[in-house]
C-alpha cells in the first residue's frame, strides 16, 4: 500500500521540482512580465468569439472524417439485426394473412399451435441475443471512435495553431510588446500560444463558448461596479 502511494506521488513531486526548476532558470535569464494593463475584455471576448468559428469547423471535420473511417463498419455491425427484424415482421405479417384466409377456428387454432408460436418462440430468442451482441460491438466500435475524434482533433487544432492562429498572440501581441521579451521568453511564449490554442480549439466550440461567456458576464460586472462607485 506504501509503495503504491510512493509511485503515486512521484509525478506530483517531479512536476514540482521541474516547476521550481523552471521558475528558477527564469530568474536567472531575467524574463520580463508582462503588462495586461491595456488587455481589454472586449477585445478578447471577439478572439475567443472568432475561435468558436474555427472550432465549428473542426468538428465539422472531424465527423466527416469518422464517417469516412466508421460508417461502413456502422452499417456492417447493423445491417443483420435490422434484416432479422424484418424477416420477423415479415413472417408475422404473412401468417397474419393465413389466418384471415382461414375459415374454421379448428384450422386457425392448428396454425397458431403450431407455425405461429414457433416463429415467435424463435424471435424471442434469437433477436435478444443478437441485438445485445449488437450493442457490444456498437460500444467497442465507439471506444475507437472517440479515440480517432480526440487525436483527429489535435491534429487539426495543432495545424491551424501552427499555420498562426494562436490564442495568446492575437489577444495579447500588441499592447505587450512581445517583440521586447527575451529571445527564450520569447519561444517559450509561443510554444505555449501554440499548444494552448490546439488544446482549447480541440475541446470544441462549446469550452470556448463558455469562456466567451463568462468574459462577458465578468465585464458587465465590471461596469456595473464603476457606476456604482
Amino acid at each position: 500500500m506504501k509503495s503504491r502511494n510512493t509511485v503515486t506521488g512521484l509525478p506530483g513531486i517531479t512536476a514540482g521540482l521541474v516547476a521550481l526548476a523552471a521558475v528558477f532558470t527564469a530568474g536567472r535569464l531575467d524574463f520580463a512580465a508582462l503588462d495586461l494593463n491595456e488587455v481589454s475584455m472586449a477585445q478578447l471576448g471577439e478572439l475567443l468569439a472568432s475561435f468558436v468559428f474555427l472550432a465549428l469547423l473542426i468538428e465539422r471535420a472531424v465527423e466527416l472524417i469518422l464517417n469516412w473511417r466508421f460508417g461502413a463498419d456502422e452499417i456492417a455491425i447493423l445491417t443483420p439485426l435490422k434484416q432479422a427484424a424484418d424477416h420477423n415482421a415479415l413472417e408475422a405479417r404473412m401468417l397474419a394473412r393465413d389466418m384471415d384466409l382461414l375459415i374454421s377456428p379448428q384450422d386457425r387454432m392448428a396454425m397458431v399451435d403450431g407455425g405461429l408460436m414457433r416463429s415467435a418462440s424463435a424471435a424471442r430468442e434469437t433477436l435478444p441475443a443478437q441485438a445485445a451482441a449488437t450493442r457490444l460491438k456498437l460500444e467497442h466500435l465507439s471506444v475507437i471512435k472517440k479515440s480517432w475524434a480526440t487525436w483527429s482533433s489535435m491534429a487539426l487544432s495543432t495545424g491551424l495553431s501552427l499555420s498562426g492562429f494562436q490564442l495568446l498572440h492575437g489577444a495579447f501581441a500588441v499592447q505587450i510588446g512581445l517583440s521586447n521579451l527575451p529571445p527564450l521568453q520569447l519561444s517559450v511564449f509561443s510554444f505555449v500560444d501554440i499548444f494552448l490554442t490546439a488544446v482549447v480549439l480541440a475541446g470544441g466550440a462549446g469550452g470556448i463558448h463558455q469562456i466567451v461567456s463568462r468574459l462577458t458576464d465578468f465585464g458587465k460586472q465590471s461596469k456595473t461596479r464603476i457606476l456604482q462607485d
